[in-house]
């Protein structure tokens, strides 16, 4: 069985992510899933080694809005949580097909 890989997006003032957010990686490693904290922002995330990213402490995306957005866009439909932009607001939902049903 491989083990599928998930990253956990958050930002640089909670590089390891917030004490709530970590209980899902032990969870998601008894299912067989490797979930690791990586920071949107860092230029040394390969994100296309991941199966799906999961949005979870990326509080600073308003202040990098484009940057934000940009990245939505690059990572693709390894997002399990989509992030579209309607009407000059970012907006969040579940879009289907991220590999981890």
């Amino acid at each position: 069985m491989t083990t599928r890989r998930v990253a956990l997006a958050t930002c640089r003032e909670i590089p390891e992510l917030e004490d709530d957010d970590r209980l899902v990686i032990p969870a998601l490693g008894d299912l067989g899933i490797d979930a690791v904290p990586a920071v949107w922002t860092d230029d040394a995330v390969d994100w296309a080694s991941f199966d799906a990213v999961v949005l979870r402490s990326t509080w600073d995306y308003s202040d990098h809005r484009d940057a934000f957005l940009q990245h939505g866009i690059e990572v693709g439909n390894r997002l399990a949580v989509g992030v579209v932009e309607v009407g000059g607001e970012l907006r969040h939902g579940d879009f289907p097909g991220h590999g981890l049903e």
